[in-house]
């Protein structure tokens, strides 16, 4: 799948009418987010698990090693200046699989 970092990865696309002048749709789900540790997380088709109740919307590659017990859950909040989304260490011993321990995460680029 392509990077919208990676210049090269892209592809031009050149329109030869005019587009609608319909309203632009409400901003919805990210399909590429950046966060701050340089971690990207992309959503999952279909949707992932639920996790104590909450949905686990994308699957990420962390950047910094030890974290493949972590997910990210739930949509990216939109409601402040910095927008962030939630992290969560797994257990992954239990059945079913429970949160360890949750944080918030810096999103620094995201994609929709």
């Amino acid at each position: 799948m392509a990077d919208p970092r990676q210049p090269a990865d892209g592809r031009l696309v050149r329109i030869v009418w005019e587009l609608s002048r319909a309203d632009p749709p409400a901003l919805g789900q990210a399909w590429f987010v950046e966060l701050e540790d340089g971690s990207t997380c992309r959503p999952i088709p279909g949707g992932g698990r639920v996790i104590d109740g909450a949905q686990e919307i994308y699957a990420c590659v962390f950047a910094t090693a030890g974290e493949s017990d972590a997910v990210v859950l739930g949509e990216v909040n939109q409601g402040a200046p910095i927008w962030t989304l939630q992290k969560a260490s797994l257990n992954k011993k239990s059945i079913p699989v429970t949160i360890k321990s949750l944080s918030i995460v810096t999103v620094t680029r995201l994609w929709q």
